[in-house]
Parts: structure tokens; sequence; C-alpha cells
């Protein structure tokens, strides 16, 4: 499944951070991409800044998933602003996506945020790198 081009508004405030670098995920083994590769999905972006942790509002979710073809079907932005990631993207047929068809009133969506994972939180690089190592995670998110 092609991704769509990423999105930047919605979900907590990014807080005034003003640069976004593209980054492209580290590669953990054979596979494709789109879904169906080792990846955790497509390329993401950082924001800058510093700011303090968690996103304001929203209700808290908490997800296990484990990857199916070494992805778990989304795409993320690291949010350093409010030390967070932010779901960009949600492939439908992923773990997630599916995860989501299961769950709709609980289901984490672009724009959403993750602020733990796997115990990890408050750092968006230590979140990444075990959405990237581990083929189950335990993520606590927090609806917009």
């Amino acid at each position: 499944t092609a991704s769509p081009p990423p999105s930047y508004g919605g979900g907590c405030g990014i807080g005034g951070a003003a640069s976004r670098t593209a980054s492209p995920p580290p590669s953990h083994g054979g596979g494709g991409g789109g879904g169906a590769g080792s990846r955790i999905a497509s390329p993401m972006k950082s924001y800058g800044g510093g700011g303090v942790g968690g996103c304001g509002g929203g209700r808290e979710v908490r997800i296990s998933l484990s990857k199916a073809n070494g992805t778990l079907g989304f795409r993320i932005d690291k949010d350093f602003a409010n030390r967070t990631l932010k779901i960009d993207w949600v492939d439908s047929s992923g773990p997630l996506g599916l995860w989501n068809l299961r769950n709709s009133s609980e289901a984490l969506r672009e724009g959403d945020a993750i602020f733990a994972v796997n115990g990890a939180r408050g750092d968006p690089e230590a979140m990444y790198s075990e959405l990237a190592k581990s083929s189950r995670v335990d993520l606590t998110g927090r609806k917009r």
C-alpha cells in the first residue's frame, strides 16, 4: 500500500517547533516497504525544540501489538517539543490498523500521540528505538 503524503496538522501542538528534518528509519533485515517490509513504516520527520512531556487533553489508550512481516503498520514523527511520537500515517491492513478496526472507540489515528513504548517515555529517540528493535510493543498513546 502506498503511503500518503505526510500531515503536520492536528493533534497536540508542535509547540512552535520550526525545523522538520527527514531521516529514514533503520532497516532490520530483508523485506520491502509499505507495510510489508522490515521497517516500522516509511520515512520519519523530526520536530526540533525542547518543551515539556506529553500533550494536553485526550484520552489515554494502551495497546499491545506484534509486528507482522516486520512492521507495525504506521509511520511516526518525533515530536521533541512535546517529548512524544506523533502518528503520521496508519496502514489500514497493518497491525495498528487492524487493532483500530476491532477497537474503534480506542483507535489511535493520524495526529494522535504516543508517549510510552515498552516503558520508555519522554524521549522520542528511545521510544523510536523500542519500536524499531522490538517484535512486540506495548504502547501508551493519547487521542487528540
